[in-house]
């Protein structure tokens, strides 16, 4: 097999830390030094086969994007949980998504009296990823900057939207879930489609909600939808 060696390097460094997993951590669950994984994340030594595979699964990096053979970074059944304390890291991390949804939902925090953010990272795999980026910017305009920042150095190939969710109907709910680890996958998919319907600039019925619903679970932009249409009606 034939790995993507340099891209691997950098994708675990960037996943690891995101995780809050130790190269410690990640050694002893492989079975490999601690000194190992520093050197390879260094780009100093290689590891063998089986080992990049172990620590690929570890991470749950997507094993055919390490070959070259899928866009899609991460595989999990499950929620994956990251944090991230600088504007770099998260960078890094959204330049190797060469196609996601981004779902943002501020909140404000009394205990520290400041603004906070949850990231919501929607992979084509149905692999979900909450991020916490409380560290990172205090007010929605500072987040704001920063995916305008992000996405202006990403490449034009990489398939990307975000939505700065304010006033959601029970953010205080969702918040406590998403803090908890209690909110499921499909929670998520019904705040993608309610961001969806919220963020039109008119007025729907019912019918019309479901059928753009259906158009962004099946990756269908309005606008094709339309030159389709159009040609029809023609």
């Amino acid at each position: 097999m034939t790995w993507k060696v340099k891209d691997i390097v950098d994708a675990v460094s960037v996943v690891r830390k995101l995780l809050n997993m130790r190269q410690e951590d990640v050694a002893q669950k492989i079975n490999i030094t601690r000194s190992a994984v520093n050197q390879f994340e260094r780009r100093k030594t290689t590891l063998s086969e089986k080992t990049i595979f172990a620590l690929l699964k570890t991470l749950h990096i997507n094993k055919d994007w390490a070959l070259g053979n899928s866009d899609t970074l991460l595989e999990s059944k499950e929620i994956l949980y990251m944090s991230c304390k600088r504007h770099e890291l998260l960078q890094n991390f959204i330049m190797q998504l060469k196609s996601a949804d981004y779902l943002c939902i501020p909140h404000f925090s009394k205990k520290e009296n400041r603004q906070l953010f949850e990231l919501i990272v929607k992979l084509p795999n149905n692999t979900v990823c909450v991020v916490n980026v409380d560290r990172i910017s205090r007010t929605n305009k500072d987040f704001c900057g920063l995916f305008k920042d992000m996405f202006e150095k990403i490449n034009k190939n990489v398939q990307s939207s975000c939505v700065i969710m304010n006033d959601f109907d029970y953010n205080e709910e969702i918040i406590s879930r998403i803090r908890d680890k209690t909110i499921t996958i499909n929670d998520i998919e019904k705040l993608y489609e309610k961001l969806i319907v919220m963020n039109m600039d008119f007025s729907l019925t019912v019918s019309e909600k479901e059928m753009i619903i259906y158009l962004r679970k099946h990756n269908v932009s309005l606008e094709k939808f339309y030159q389709c249409f159009t040609k029809f009606e023609k």
